[in-house]
């Protein structure tokens, strides 16, 4: 993935930043072998559905199992149960495709730095253009 893809993905998330009264605190690393679930923000939670995470774990990680809701299920019941409005919810997913890309290659970079952890950790950069094309496609007009 270029670096201007990137770019504009960046730049589109600053024309979009939603203007909010309201404040949260949000766990750094929601996905659902992480954490106890609550009813709290769940944008990046449904980006952790994503297949590329698999590559930037280098293990089989995306849960995307029928069993569980999907990303449209869990922000539909984040709606009902905390009554806030979801309309910047494609600014918050593009924003979650753009963190986990990041950790992507901070994972890569480390691995080629000989930080490497195992599970070919540099294959995490491979998920990035799919990642950064995911933000992108959540903030189409």
């Amino acid at each position: 993935m270029s670096s201007q893809t990137s770019r504009r993905l960046h730049s589109r998330l600053e024309l979009r930043l939603p203007v909010s009264a309201e404040s949260a605190i949000l766990h750094g690393d929601y996905r659902i072998d992480n954490l106890i679930l609550d009813p709290g923000d769940p944008a990046l939670m449904c980006t952790y559905r994503h297949p590329a995470l698999d590559a930037v774990l280098g293990i089989p990680a995306a849960w995307a199992s029928p069993r569980l809701p999907s990303a449209e299920d869990l922000a539909s019941a984040y709606v009902d149960r905390s009554g806030r409005d979801l309309g910047d919810w494609g600014f918050y997913l593009g924003l979650a495709h753009l963190k986990l890309a990041v950790i992507a290659e901070g994972i890569a970079y480390r691995a080629m730095t000989g930080a490497d952890a195992g599970r070919n950790a540099r294959a995490a950069a491979d998920a990035v253009p799919e990642l950064v094309a995911a933000g992108l496609a959540c903030l189409a007009d």
